[in-house]
Parts: C-alpha cells; sequence; structure tokens
C-alpha cells in the first residue's frame, strides 16, 4: 500500500512537472493599458483625437505575434497659411504570464492633398530606445492609405513590460491638409525559457514514476 502512495505522489509530480513544459505552449494576448494623450502644439488643436480611450482587442496574427489598430485619428489643414501641429501618445504594453515582449512595431496610414506642401513626422521611444525619426513630405498632389513606419523595430530580450511614446508632428502650407486614417502596433511574444534545473527535474520524476510503477505490477 506504501508503495502504491509513493508511486501516485511520484506520478503527480511528474504530471505538474510535464505540465510545466507545455504550459507556455498556450499563448494569450498581450495587455494594452494606460493611453495618454499629450499635445505639445502651442495653442492648437490636439492632433489626436482626446475623447477616444478604448484600445480595442489585439488580433492574433500567428506566430505569437499580435497586432492592435489604435483608434486615435489626427488631422492637420491649412488654408492660405502654414499650420504645424504636434502631439504625442503613450501607452503601456503588458506580456501574458509565461513569456516577455520580443519585439514592437509601430506604423500609420495617412491622407493628404497637398496644393503646395505637405508632411508627417513620426519618432517613437520604448523603455528608452530611441528609434529613428520616419516622415513623408509631399510637394504636391494628393494620395491615400500612404505608410510610414518604424525604421527598426524595438527588439527585448527579456523585458515583460513596455512602454511606449510616440510623437507626431504635421505641417501643411497653401489650402493642403495631411489627415491620419490609422495607426497600428505590432508586438511579438517569446516564451520565457524554463530553468534547466525544473527540466531535469521534471524528467527525473516521470522516470521515478515509470519504474515504480513498473515494479507495483511486477510484484
Amino acid at each position: 500500500m506504501k508503495s502504491k502512495s509513493i508511486t501516485r505522489f511520484l506520478a503527480m509530480l511528474a504530471i505538474v512537472a510535464a505540465g510545466s513544459f507545455t504550459a507556455q505552449a498556450a499563448t494569450a494576448a498581450p495587455v494594452f493599458s494606460d493611453l495618454a494623450i499629450g499635445s505639445t502644439g502651442s495653442g492648437q488643436p490636439p492632433l489626436f483625437d482626446a475623447s477616444l480611450t478604448d484600445l480595442g482587442n489585439p488580433v492574433d496574427l500567428g506566430g505569437s505575434v499580435y497586432s492592435l489598430a489604435i483608434g486615435l485619428t489626427a488631422n492637420g489643414t491649412s488654408s492660405g497659411g502654414p499650420a504645424l501641429l504636434a502631439d504625442s501618445f503613450a501607452l503601456k504594453i503588458t506580456a501574458p504570464a509565461g513569456f516577455y515582449i520580443s519585439f514592437v512595431d509601430y506604423g500609420e496610414t495617412y491622407s493628404y492633398s497637398a496644393a503646395a506642401a505637405a508632411g508627417i513626422t513620426m519618432t517613437a521611444v520604448a523603455n528608452g530606445q530611441t528609434a529613428a525619426p520616419a516622415y513623408f513630405i509631399a510637394g504636391g498632389g494628393a494620395g491615400n492609405n500612404v505608410d510610414i513606419s518604424l525604421v527598426n523595430p524595438f527588439v527585448f530580450t527579456t523585458t515583460d513590460t513596455v512602454m511606449m511614446n510616440v510623437s507626431n508632428t504635421i505641417f501643411a502650407v497653401g489650402d493642403s491638409s495631411m489627415i491620419k486614417d490609422s495607426a497600428t502596433l505590432l508586438v511579438g511574444l517569446t516564451p520565457v525559457p524554463l530553468p534547466p534545473a525544473l527540466g531535469l527535474l521534471g524528467a527525473a520524476l516521470i522516470g521515478l514514476a515509470t519504474v515504480s510503477s513498473r515494479r507495483n505490477r511486477n510484484a
């Protein structure tokens, strides 16, 4: 009876250890929170829509990569004279338990009508890393869904929380306009590696449980 109890105990430990190997295989989406919008334009209306705070739900793109469409709008317009608007927003990205954030990428799309000139610049900072500025300048004409994005994504190794800040400046001259259509974040997750000692313990427990079970059957 005692032998059976020991075998059952070892089997339970083996199941727990095996479960710790596979728990990380089940992915969970990152959490986006703490959206803050702060205008830096002097006497100008906010570039982003400050009334919108719902970050929505991230979309699983497969391979532990998630996309978040940020509901922020912008509108820079000039009617005969120059217009210069600047604004920024910040948010917090948190990895689910058992994962760390491996990369963060960011991009925006714009529509424009440039009678003279219109343009947009974008800078981003994440956990102290500063991205190279991205920009688009139109000297005339019109266009839709113009993409600008980070030159290189932010890459991380062990962090489970990322604080990100994005700043934009829109300028328009002579009956021109530059309007933000959308903003999208891409976030990659990677399972946190299990300590080697835990893996060895799990393997040893599984082996002991197997041996004890065979001995009981033989007895």
